[in-house]
């Protein structure tokens, strides 16, 4: 899969466009094409380095697909 992640904190220009293995689902779990994101306050704040971003650097909280 194709997505964006934060290699260290800072501004736009910190965003990275990379491929990653698309995780295994658990039980109950579905998977879902996302077919737009959404960029909010939460998503700023992680790339700035102020919350802290998932063990696999990706941010983002919100979508649809």
């Amino acid at each position: 899969m194709k997505c964006v992640v934060v290699n260290q904190p800072g501004g736009p220009e910190v965003l990275a466009l990379n491929e990653a293995e698309l995780p295994e689902l658990m039980p109950g779990e579905i998977r879902v094409a996302v077919e737009t994101v959404g960029v909010n306050y939460w998503d700023i704040m992680q790339r700035k380095g102020l919350v802290p971003l998932p063990a696999n650097r990706i941010p983002g909280v919100e979508g649809a697909g």
